[in-house]
């Protein structure tokens, strides 16, 4: 076997790598490309939350539950069930008076305060926006364990796109100077814009 032809068989396993993983991490590319546009310029979307507030009354049982070692998961529930709220329920906090519960998801939190005594309760509910939830999605706020696992497979994914571009583009004699000059380019902006804008 001639030396040339391992070294074409890498190129073309190179190569295949580097297009089917550019290809698995288009849409996480373009929506982490672009979620960083939104987040850079979150005064554009101002004034789209809507904010909404109600009231009831909780079953006492679930109250007297809800201090215990369950840490209120059923009230939760019931709560969740009750007033149609989304996102992950946090820890309740509570006094000898009121407890407080809070669920919070990606452009959406909701405050439930309970009087201990009588079961009563309100409810205010915040939406932020479909750019919110986008926003939120892209830095893994108030998500859930999958969603951040699919943001650590996406920076893998993308990390090893650029790094198979880089070594293809060492097999190109023609360019790969220019390449690398480009490549060196663009990272030295990054730094030189961090620090000069301190």
């Amino acid at each position: 076997m001639s030396p040339s032809k391992p070294r074409r068989k890498l190129v073309w396993w190179v190569r295949w790598l580097h297009t089917y993983v550019s290809l698995a991490g288009f849409g996480a590319l373009i929506f982490f490309s672009l979620t960083g546009i939104t987040l850079n310029h979150a005064e554009w979307f101002e004034g789209v939350e809507s904010t909404t507030e109600r009231a009831g009354t909780a079953p006492t049982n679930l109250l007297a539950e809800a201090a215990g070692p369950a840490a209120g998961i059923t009230l939760m529930n019931w709560l969740r069930r009750a007033e149609d709220l989304s996102g992950h329920p946090g820890e309740p906090l509570a006094d000898e008076v009121e407890m407080t519960i809070s669920f919070e998801g990606a452009g959406y939190i909701a405050d439930v305060v309970i009087d201990r005594e009588s079961g009563e309760y309100s409810v205010l509910e915040t939406r932020r926006g479909l750019v919110a939830v986008m926003n939120d999605l892209h830095k893994g706020r108030h998500t859930s364990f999958a969603w951040d696992l699919l943001i650590d497979i996406s920076a893998l994914v993308l990390t090893l796109s650029g790094a198979t571009g880089i070594w293809l583009l060492w097999f190109l004699k023609k360019i790969r100077l220019q390449g690398l000059l480009w490549a060196v380019g663009g990272t030295a902006i990054l730094f030189f814009a961090y620090f000069a804008w301190q």
